[in-house]
């Protein structure tokens, strides 16, 4: 995990406690919560959110929750294992793998509906 050090019990004194507290103060990350928007999950396998981060920001980017709610707004999902996450430069884009959940007529709203967030934690350029 970034901005922590693991210490072994044995090793463990005010010296090595310094350091653990001076990476984790000196590794100022920002959390954002991501709408993604529309997403009609049954005609469209994958949706791309731009996440604005300029230079070589994105690539300290950490995804640490993605939540999918249905149309009824009554399930919030946290599908990692029926989704796929890829980040590059421009976008955070996620992929469904799993067709039997989410391809189905309670994810298919087309326009007007936040589908979920995406959460990540990201260093900004100094």
């Amino acid at each position: 995990m970034e901005g922590s050090k693991k210490i072994p019990v044995g090793q463990l004194d005010m010296e090595g406690i310094a350091a653990a507290v001076s990476e984790a103060v000196f590794d100022s990350r920002i959390e954002v919560d991501l709408p993604m928007g529309d997403w009609d999950m049954t005609d469209f396998f994958s949706l791309g959110v731009p996440h604005s981060l300029g230079g070589s920001e994105w690539k300290s980017i950490r995804i640490h929750s993605v939540v999918i709610r249905n149309d009824a707004d009554t399930i919030y999902y946290t599908p990692y294992d029926l989704v796929r996450i890829e980040v590059s430069s421009t976008h955070i884009t996620i992929y469904r793998v799993a067709a039997d959940l989410f391809d189905s007529v309670d994810f298919d709203t087309p326009t007007g509906y936040n589908r979920g967030n995406i959460t990540f934690t990201y260093i900004p350029a100094v």
